[in-house]
């Protein structure tokens, strides 16, 4: 079998029809880019004046923050002066407490002295049977 060839031939106005499409859809394609186009157009110069207004509130920010920086550059000096002082303080406090210690050591020692002399005076008081009678003298 042999081939058979197929001739066909498009009328004119069926190709000027399908032409007539393929330009519609050409530009439906066109107007679709266009519109897009168009809209991350619109997006850019938008996202460029924020960035822009960005730019102003982060100079702003930034000149806060050397302010901000200084500040507490200052007061680490000061917290660690006061650190310093604190530290001290505890030395003194405890060395204090040492000597507090000795004192009341001191001061029980002295009481218990004295209680001591004192009993032994009311026992040379009392025992000495004639030395009674002038304590009266001394009390009135």
């Amino acid at each position: 079998m042999a081939k058979e060839e197929i001739s066909y031939y498009v009328p004119r106005h069926e190709f000027e029809r399908t032409k007539g499409r393929i330009h519609q859809r050409i530009n439906e394609v066109d107007q679709k880019h266009d519109d897009k186009n168009h809209s991350l157009e619109i997006a850019v110069v938008a996202m460029t004046e924020i960035n822009k207004q960005m730019v102003e509130g982060n100079k702003d920010i930034k000149v806060e923050l050397v302010k901000l920086n200084g500040t507490m550059s200052k007061q680490n000096d000061e917290i660690k002066e006061i650190k310093y002082k604190t530290e001290k303080n505890t030395e003194d406090i405890e060395e204090s407490k040492e000597d507090l210690k000795i004192y009341k050591e001191e001061v029980k020692k002295r009481q218990k002295d004295n209680t001591t002399l004192f009993k032994w005076f009311l026992g040379l008081l009392m025992g000495g049977g004639g030395l009674v009678p002038f304590i009266g003298l001394f009390f009135k």
